[in-house]
């Protein structure tokens, strides 16, 4: 058996917290993609998988690949949530009551039924499914949060992608998930608060990508009385 030892310059721990190091740099910008910093972190790459001899994969020997994107920004002016019970109207505006952010391009208008789901925990192996009965193409309204169940068992059930999970798995149409927040302006984690305040941001998308499963969040205190 042969073992390589390699130099302090060549271990594999410095060359990652080196490179790391260039890609999060200020001069890449978070590696904006698509974009200037994009571009600019594609040619670095480039430069690395030439210098440690990388077979590029495209047939004209080039290790950029063409992918067909599209931008679109979204109209958060015509972005709501109306809820419609007992002949009585209620429409959340965006940003104020109500929040959406897509990852895909995609328009989404929909007409389903509302059905509660508690929490929306559903723990594999315990005496535990908000989402028992009939959901299937219902928009699954939750609490955030883990509620009377301790922080500790519920785990990441509790965190809004888990549910999410749990909803596509039971067939619903969408979630929602309600905050309960005393103060004002931080009825939700301070992730999507900035990506509210961020909304003027394109986002980017496969042309063909397909539309998302939607999670939308709304404020108690809009929807209480």
């Amino acid at each position: 058996m042969v073992i390589n030892t390699a130099s302090a310059e060549d271990n594999i721990i410095n060359r990652l917290q080196r490179d790391i190091g260039i890609l999060c740099s200020p001069n890449y910008a978070g590696r904006d993609v698509p974009g200037v910093y994009g571009d600019i972190t594609a040619i670095w790459l480039k430069d690395q998988f030439s210098k440690i001899g990388l077979q590029a994969s495209t047939n004209d020997n080039d290790y950029f690949q063409n992918v067909p994107l599209i931008s679109a920004k979204l109209d958060v002016d015509n972005t709501a949530l109306e809820i419609i019970s007992k002949g009585t109207n209620l429409k959340l505006k965006w940003g104020e009551n109500m929040y959406f952010f897509p990852r895909n391009i995609s328009s989404i208008e929909q007409t389903v039924q509302l059905a509660f789901a508690n929490y929306g925990i559903a723990l594999e192996g315990e005496d535990r499914d908000d989402f028992k009965g009939d959901f299937a193409g219902k928009a699954a309204v939750v609490l955030a949060g883990s509620g009377d169940l301790q922080p500790q068992k519920a785990g990441r059930f509790a965190m809004t992608a888990f549910k999410a999970v749990a909803a596509r798995k039971a067939g619903c149409a969408m979630l929602i998930v309600v905050h309960k927040a005393d103060g004002a302006e931080e009825w939700l984690p301070p992730n999507e608060l900035e990506k509210i305040a961020a909304s003027e941001k394109p986002l980017t998308d496969l042309a063909d990508s397909d539309p998302e499963f939607p999670v939308i969040h709304i404020r108690y205190s809009a929807i209480a009385g």
